[in-house]
């Protein structure tokens, strides 16, 4: 009878909790909705959990872009010793330096 709604149904219902009242249909009723209803409750819960680990992992993830490490230049600006964001990868220069030995 699950999404239904149709005459018979109804007159079904009706039946069962009006007139040929059956206390222990209506009993397993009770117990089949609320066992629905705390499975729709978990899987709510589940579903805004996840949705909160992916907010996190997003949000850890901006952290990580905007959190990079610093180097001072050697020349000022305005008084301040002015301050840039190191690049991501480190060029290999190793080609360009003679090594004494």
């Amino acid at each position: 009878m699950k999404g239904e709604a149709s005459p018979e149904s109804i007159s079904g219902l009706e039946n069962l909790f009006e007139f040929n009242r059956d206390n222990g249909k209506i009993k397993q009723m009770r117990k089949d909705v609320e066992t629905y209803e705390e499975a729709v409750r978990r899987q709510a819960a589940l579903i805004e959990q996840a949705r909160l680990k992916e907010r996190a992992a997003r949000e850890q993830e901006v952290r990580a872009d905007t959190r990079s490490v610093h180097y001072a230049l050697p020349w000022k600006t305005s008084g301040h010793t002015a301050v840039l964001p190191m690049p991501r990868t480190v060029p290999d220069i190793s080609m360009h330096c003679r090594l004494r030995q």
